[in-house]
């Protein structure tokens, strides 16, 4: 009997482990990732000890709260939007198999503006966007007016301290991922906020529940 009651703390004891430093199950709450997943889907995603490659579907954090969209671009990828289709390396790169590719119209006033406001141009647009060089760590970019414009946002979020930022150049800090829904004429993502760092991710979908 005592032994019985050693295993079941044992086995309790693991579950509570493998969800706080593992494993964690996730509930879908938007519907920016319409047909692959759907709001009120739950997935269960990895926390710890993964890697992040194209593709991926992965959970970060923004604004406080959390999102869910898939891996378009690895750090130092260039990443572009030509007439709604999109290439990572010049190399056309293909719908995910349940996505959403309705368009909206070229004069939404609201992607616009926060297209320019995070990367400073007038011209690009939902469906003609980039060329954009992701950020990788240790990348070096010269601090011109043609890249703060592009990359002002991000230097801002890394909290750069004065031995990174020179008059001259800046070097990143971490990693960043291009992340954009599969339903992606109504996805807010980093078309909209700009890529996402390394250290605002906080898990990967392996498997969807339900």
């Amino acid at each position: 009997m005592r032994k019985d009651f050693f295993y079941i703390i044992a086995f309790l004891f693991a579950l509570i482990i493998l969800r706080i430093f593992f494993f964690e199950i996730y509930t879908i709450n938007q519907n920016s990732m319409n047909n692959t997943y759907k709001a009120g889907n739950k997935v269960l995603i990895i926390k710890n000890f993964y890697s992040i490659t194209y593709n991926d579907v992965i959970i970060f954090k923004h604004e406080n709260k959390k999102m869910i969209k898939r891996c378009i671009g690895l750090p130092g990828n260039t990443f572009k939007i030509i007439k709604g289709k999109t290439y990572l390396d010049n190399v056309l790169i293909p719908l995910p198999s349940n996505a959403v590719d309705k368009k909206n119209s070229e004069s939404d006033a609201f992607s616009r503006s926060e297209i320019y406001s995070t990367y400073g141009k007038n011209e690009w647009t939902l469906y003609n966007f980039g060329a954009f060089l992701i950020p990788k760590k240790g990348m070096v970019i010269a601090l011109n007016p043609k890249n703060i414009i592009l990359y002002k946002k991000l230097i801002e979020e890394e909290n750069v301290d004065d031995l990174n930022l020179t008059k001259e150049r800046y070097i990143f800090q971490d990693d960043f991922y291009f992340l954009m829904g599969d339903n992606r004429a109504e996805s807010v993502d980093s078309r909209f906020f700009g890529p996402v760092k390394k250290a605002d991710i906080t898990g990967k979908v392996i498997l969807k529940v339900w």
